[in-house]
């Protein structure tokens, strides 16, 4: 590259080699996917040539029918899905409306209308697809898939964006709610298959019968090349490849046919889509998707490159909000920023939590992206990131244990684990300023396994006296155990998760059990934090608990009320489970 050094002099203002060297291998991947295509159709155009010009040529003439240009509707139809009020009605409501925000036009669209479409394809859709089935099914070489149905913010999307400028109600321009896509193996079964279809579509219905179907849309992808098979100038006035033994233009992009059916049932109609696709193009649609994607992106990515710019690498770092897609492009983007980041050297969140804690505390961090960020040595320099690690904020919680609680699998928890040993092991070993530890923290995680997390902290956590000291330890705010919240927290307990979180001397034990954790301004037992949260397996939780628990602990618990409730709490919550008929949850009364 004759540019290196004006490329080096200049890498704020390009984008990153990262992002380059991507693009340039999907470029590659690309044009070899597409030369393979090429090959592909050459001889398939060859060995089917007479049915490939009538492929090309083929049109679907019917006068009442939308031409291929046309925008067909949903409300064209008699029994089509109309709207029950008109512009001029829902513009006079917005202006006697005292809320000048209100904008009914908008609301009824794309929300109400388009609920009722979305509503009536729901309902014709299975009928529909059953219809198409047996249209295909005696044809030969063909294979038959029904298309999900358009979600709604699929459609307000389509709707709002592809057809802003049509007339109301635009939601009815979406006529491929209902699909279905139709594979054919060669051209000459495509042929056979679209001819058979156009036969069925065409032709009337038996006097027990009533029409069902009628084309309202013909889009030939292939028809735009049909005015040249006969040109023999083509080689020397088109770009195209062109076959060997006749001249016809090889195609360089997927094409297909598709029509637009509306089908009648009921009293009812809507505007549906099917496909008919050769199987060389929907081979070649799949292989090209991603370098295609690739490719808008790197498009968008490009016309936005100046205007990110002009934001600072920090503030576009603090709008990702460690969203992985958003994190990703930076990183692709801006490899280089990372490493001189003041943001991620020395910024501090309100609590006093560096770059390190702020990532830990968020549940969007993905493992992909996280690891190549923090251990790659490519974005953020190995000696911030191991500083940052052993940094607690303003009341002593460190990176690891925030991400004990936050992250949403082991391996990104281990991520904030530093490499050096004697610190990490310091670290699983410490106590905030509050007396939280590791396995405080841990238990609170919902997202990762709770025998997973046991695991991962037992692992680390090899001292037994000190494992024990961890589990008794009350925390000098709420002063409950570790035992407490997993109860509090967890959906499920086990008898491993129960021993692991109580003293070896359990059954002596009487204080640890029966002391009082703070909640919500009331001092609660154990028992009260059973019963206080709406988890499952209450009534599988008191049996488990009623192994461990001494008899005389249990006794004192189920009488003990709390600060601010008297034990009439038990007899009010009763009354309430009884009242929905719930008899798990009268077992766990008359179980105590």
């Amino acid at each position: 590259n004759n540019n290196n050094n004006n490329n080096n002099n200049n890498n704020n203002n390009e984008p990153s080699i990262q992002w380059n060297k991507i693009k340039a291998i999907s470029d590659s991947e690309s044009l070899r996917t597409m030369e393979n295509f090429q090959e592909e159709m050459r001889v398939e155009i060859e060995k089917y040539k007479d049915e490939y010009k009538q492929l090309m040529c083929l049109e679907w003439k019917d006068k009442e029918m939308k031409t291929t240009n046309s925008k067909c509707r949903q409300d064209d139809h008699e029994w089509g899905v109309r709207s029950k009020l008109t512009e001029k009605e829902l513009l006079s409501i917005q202006i006697n409306s005292a809320d000048i925000l209100f904008h009914p036009k908008h609301v009824y669209d794309f929300d109400i209308y388009l609920h009722e479409l979305l509503t009536r394809a729901h309902s014709m859709n299975e009928t529909f697809q059953t219809e198409m089935r047996s249209i295909f099914k005696d044809c030969q070489g063909c294979t038959f898939e029904e298309g999900p149905i358009k979600t709604h913010d699929r459609c307000k999307l389509k709707a709002q964006v592809d057809y802003k400028h049509e007339r109301y109600p635009k939601s009815a321009h979406i006529i491929d709610i209902i699909r279905c896509q139709v594979t054919f193996t060669n051209v000459s079964q495509l042929v056979y298959g679209l001819n058979h279809f156009l036969h069925v579509m065409s032709s009337p219905p038996t006097p027990q019968q009533t029409k069902k179907f009628k084309v309202v849309r013909f889009k030939n992808g292939f028809f735009e090349s049909g005015t040249s098979i006969n040109n023999n100038n083509n080689n020397n006035n088109n770009n195209n490849k062109m076959t060997d033994a006749i001249p016809i233009p090889i195609p360089k992009e997927y094409k297909d046919v598709k029509m637009n059916i509306l089908f009648m049932n009921n009293n009812q109609s809507i505007v549906t889509e099917v496909q008919f696709l050769l199987k060389t193009m929907s081979n070649f649609k799949l292989k090209a998707h991603p370098f295609y994607e690739l490719a808008r992106q790197h498009s968008f990515m490009t016309d936005t490159f100046k205007v990110i710019q002009e934001l600072s690498f920090d503030i576009q770092l603090q709008i990702a909000s460690f969203y992985a897609f958003d994190m990703a492009n930076l990183m692709l983007f801006f490899p280089r920023q990372f490493a001189s980041s003041s943001f991620i050297r020395e910024s501090l969140d309100f609590g006093g939590g560096n770059f390190m804690i702020q990532m830990a505390n968020s549940s969007q961090v993905k493992f992909g992206y996280a690891k190549a960020l923090l251990h790659s040595n490519m974005f953020i320099p190995r000696d911030i990131v191991q500083t940052q690690l052993m940094r607690p904020d303003l009341i002593g919680v460190y990176p690891l244990m925030l991400a004990l609680w936050k992250q949403s699998s082991i391996p990104c928890i281990q991520l904030f684990v530093p490499i050096d040993p004697d610190q990490a092991r310091e670290l699983w070993n410490k106590l905030d300023e509050d007396d939280h530890s590791c396995i405080e923290f841990g238990v609170r995680n919902i997202r990762v396994n709770l025998l997973l997390m046991l695991k991962l902290l037992k692992d680390n956590i090899r001292d037994e006296d000190r494992w024990q000291t961890l589990i008794q330890t009350c925390d000098k705010r709420q002063r409950g155990t570790p035992l407490i919240s997993a109860i509090n927290c967890q959906p499920e307990l086990s008898e491993f998760a129960i021993e692991s979180l109580i003293p070896i001397n359990y059954k002596e034990n009487y204080s640890f059990w029966e002391l009082k954790a703070s909640s919500r301004g009331a001092e609660r037992n154990l028992l009260h934090f059973v019963f206080f949260k709406s988890l499952p397996n209450v009534w599988a939780r008191l049996q488990l608990l009623s192994k461990y628990v001494p008899q005389q602990s249990w006794e004192r618990l189920t009488i003990s009320t709390d600060t601010v409730q008297s034990w009439f709490f038990f007899m009010r919550e009763k009354k309430e489970m009884e009242r929905e008929n719930n008899n798990d949850n009268k077992k766990n009364f008359c179980f105590i």
